[in-house]
C-alpha cells in the first residue's frame, strides 16, 4: 500500500505540470494585423508607411515589382515603408502586399494603387509661316504621353499625319500658290481625348504686292454705256485697265496679267488725283469683264481685279424727251426747249449747265451718257433736287446770253417706283446768231476712257 501511495505522490505533480503546460500552449495564438488595408499614390510616386502588429514572425510577398518594400520580413510589431517611383503612363497600376505569418496560420494584405499620369500634350512651335508658293514645308514636334489628332486643317495645307500616339513629328506642306496680295491664315488644333489641346497658327504669305489694289465703285449702266469710279491704294504707281470679252473661267490670273501687260497701255497715278471716272460705250445687253491690275514703284503687281460689266438690255424705259422749241428765235434773246414724258415716265430730273467756253462744256460733252449720269448722281446730287412731274417748256434767262453761250441739257426719267430709266437724253447748243448746235462726239465702241478727279 505504501508503494502505491509513493508512486501516486510522484506521478501527480508530473501529471499536473504536464496538464499546465498543455493548457498554456492552447492560449497563445498567432496574431497578425495591419494599420490599413489600402495605400493610394499619385503618379508622382513617393513614400508611405503602414504598421504590422504581430506576435510571430512574418514575411511580405508583393504581387508586382514596381513597389520597394522595407522590411520584407520581421518578427512582432514593425513599421513598413512603401516607396513608389514616378509613373508616366496614364492608366492606373496596382500591387497587393500579401503578409503571412511564418507558422502559416495567419495572413492579411495591403492594396497599393498608383494613379496614372495626367495627359500631356505640347508642340515645339506655335506659329508657322509659309511662302506664297506650293510645296513649301514646315515641321513641328508633338510631345505627348497619349494619342492625339489634328483638326481644322485648311484646304491649302496638307499634313504628313493627322493623328498619332505619344511623341511624333508632323510636316505641313502648302498645296497651292496663294495668288493674292493678302496672307491667308488658319489655326490648326492638336488635341487628345481628355480635352487637352494645342493651337498652331499657320499663314501663307500673298504672292502679290500688298497695298497695291484698285477698286471699282458706283457702277452706272445704261443701254448704250457704262460708267464707274476707280480708286486705288497708296502704293499703286501705275495700272492697266481694259475690257475683256472672252470667257476667263479657264484662264489663270498670271496669264491675264501677262496679256494685259503685253497688249494694253499703262495709266500713271498722279498725286493730285483721288480717282478716275471711267466710262465706255457698247451695244445694249453686252457683258464683258473689266480687268484691272496695279503695280508699285518696284514693278510688283497687286491682286488682279475682275468685275463683270454689262450694258442694259433694250426695252421700254421711262424717258423724258428733249425737244427744241418750235418757234425758237434768237431775236427773242432766249434759247427755248420742251420736255415730253414717255408713257412709263412718272417724273423726271433735268440738269442744265451754261458756260462761257467750249472747254467747260467738254466737261460734259466728252462723257458717254452713263458718264454724264454718273456725274449728275455722284457730283451734282441730282436726286436731291425736286423732280419735274409734267411736260414743261424751258428757256434761258436773256441776261446770261452775252457771257454764257454754251448750254448742256440732260434729262433722266423715273417710273412710279422711283427707278431711273435705262437711257438719258441730252443736247448741247451754242447760242449765237447762227444758232449752232454742237454735236456730241461719238467714241469708238468699247473705248474705255478715264477722267481724273482732283483732290
Amino acid at each position: 500500500m505504501k508503494k502505491i501511495l509513493s508512486f501516486l505522490a510522484f506521478c501527480l505533480p508530473v501529471l499536473g505540470t504536464t496538464m499546465l503546460l498543455t493548457s498554456c500552449d492552447k492560449e497563445i495564438e498567432t496574431a497578425l494585423t495591419t494599420s490599413t488595408q489600402t495605400l493610394q499614390f499619385t503618379a508622382d510616386g513617393g513614400s508611405q508607411t503602414f504598421k504590422i502588429q504581430s506576435n510571430n514572425s512574418w514575411s511580405i510577398i508583393p504581387s508586382a515589382s514596381f513597389a520597394t518594400i522595407s522590411p520584407m520580413t520581421g518578427f512582432g510589431d514593425a513599421t513598413v515603408v512603401v516607396v513608389l517611383p514616378e509613373y508616366e503612363k496614364m492608366e492606373s497600376r496596382n500591387c497587393t502586399l500579401s503578409i503571412l505569418s511564418d507558422d502559416g496560420t495567419k495572413s492579411c494584405s495591403v492594396s497599393i494603387e498608383q494613379k496614372g499620369a495626367a495627359a500631356t500634350l505640347d508642340v515645339d512651335i506655335q506659329e508657322l509661316i509659309f511662302e506664297a508658293t506650293a510645296k513649301c514645308e514646315r515641321t513641328i514636334k508633338v510631345t505627348s504621353n497619349t494619342t492625339w489628332s489634328v483638326s481644322n486643317l485648311p484646304s491649302w495645307l496638307n499634313a504628313s499625319s493627322t493623328s498619332g500616339n505619344k511623341d511624333a513629328s508632323i510636316t505641313f506642306t502648302t498645296s497651292s500658290d496663294n495668288n493674292s496680295s493678302k496672307a491667308r491664315e488658319a489655326e490648326i488644333t492638336i488635341s487628345e481625348a481628355s480635352g487637352k489641346s494645342c493651337t498652331v497658327k499657320v499663314s501663307q504669305t500673298g504672292k502679290y504686292a500688298p497695298d497695291c489694289q484698285l477698286y471699282v465703285h458706283d457702277v452706272v449702266s445704261l443701254t448704250n454705256s457704262v460708267a464707274f469710279l476707280l480708286t486705288w491704294d497708296l502704293d499703286v504707281s501705275y495700272f492697266y485697265i481694259g475690257m475683256w470679252y472672252d470667257d476667263l473661267t479657264s484662264v489663270s490670273d498670271e496669264e491675264i496679267v501677262a496679256t494685259i501687260k503685253e497688249k494694253w497701255t499703262p495709266a500713271t497715278i498722279e498725286s493730285q488725283y483721288t480717282g478716275y471716272i471711267y466710262d465706255y460705250e457698247d451695244n445694249p445687253g453686252t457683258e464683258g469683264n473689266l480687268c484691272i491690275v496695279g503695280f508699285n514703284a518696284e514693278h510688283q503687281h497687286g491682286d488682279l481685279t475682275i468685275v463683270k460689266m454689262s450694258t442694259l438690255e433694250e426695252g421700254s424705259y421711262p424717258q423724258a424727251y428733249f425737244e427744241k422749241y418750235p418757234n425758237y428765235s434768237y431775236e427773242d434773246g432766249c434759247w427755248l426747249w420742251s420736255i415730253k414724258k414717255s408713257g412709263k415716265c412718272s417724273y423726271y430730273y433735268q440738269h442744265t449747265v451754261c458756260v462761257s467756253s467750249i472747254e467747260e462744256v467738254y466737261n460734259y460733252v466728252l462723257y458717254t451718257d452713263a458718264g454724264v449720269l454718273w456725274k449728275l448722281l455722284y457730283e451734282e446730287n441730282i436726286l436731291d433736287q425736286e423732280p419735274w412731274i409734267n411736260d414743261s417748256d424751258f428757256f434761258i434767262d436773256p441776261g446770261t446770253i452775252n457771257t454764257e453761250r454754251y448750254i448742256h441739257v440732260t434729262t433722266i426719267g423715273a417710273d412710279q417706283s422711283g427707278k431711273l430709266g435705262g437711257v438719258i437724253n441730252r443736247a448741247v447748243n451754242y447760242i449765237s446768231d447762227t444758232r449752232t448746235t454742237i454735236e456730241i462726239p461719238k467714241r469708238e465702241i468699247k473705248e474705255l476712257k478715264g477722267f481724273p478727279i482732283k483732290r
